[in-house]
């Protein structure tokens, strides 16, 4: 275990209500099949939320090219999307290593996209502000821990201690991707 003294982002004062920022996101990811725009006029969107890298690899792989202009168009799996958290109890708040993590417990899920059950989430950084910078399709199980633990459920602590265990690379949609597609066909092939 390493012990480190962070600023504390749930202490008195720090806090912004991070399950709000994430709907808002959400809200705005969606926003964006609404109507053609420009890619400035998107990135505009967007950059209130999310770190600058992020809104490209979303725009890379979301945004086409329409008669109106730019936009999403629907689909049952679209990279990049923050999970449909439910915003209750479930979804759960977790400091680590300077980073604030939202993740959930999806139960499993059937139809065209089929998901056993696991824990999705989001990371944020400060990077002007606090902003999204990954989709978790597998969320750590350091995070996983935090996240079933007592401690998670106030954050009201003004301490600036952290007890942080030294883990694994974060996976991110860039490394599950080729994971989630081998599950997937492994399901459809059965």
């Amino acid at each position: 275990m390493l012990i480190v003294n962070v600023p504390n982002a749930f202490a008195e004062g720090n806090a912004p209500n991070f399950l709000q920022f994430a709907k808002n996101a959400s809200e705005v990811q969606v926003s964006l099949s609404e109507k053609g725009r420009s890619i400035s006029k998107i990135e505009e969107k967007l950059s209130p939320y999310f770190t600058e890298t992020f809104i490209d690899q979303f725009i890379e792989e979301n945004i086409v090219e329409t008669e109106e202009g730019y936009q999403t168009l629907g689909s049952d799996f679209a990279l990049y999307y923050i999970p449909y958290f439910s915003y209750s109890d479930r979804t759960k708040l977790v400091e680590y290593k300077d980073q604030v993590y939202i993740v959930e417990n999806f139960d499993e899920q059937e139809g065209p996209v089929a998901f056993p059950e696991s824990y999705q989430g989001v990371r944020l950084t400060k990077e002007d502000g606090w902003k999204i910078a990954d989709v978790l399709w597998v969320v750590p199980k350091e995070i996983i821990k935090k996240a079933q633990s007592t401690d998670v459920k106030e954050f009201e602590g003004k301490s600036g201690i952290l007890i942080a265990p030294l883990i694994s690379p974060i996976s991110t949609i860039h490394n599950i991707i080729p994971v989630f597609w081998q599950y997937k066909n492994e399901v459809l092939f059965k």
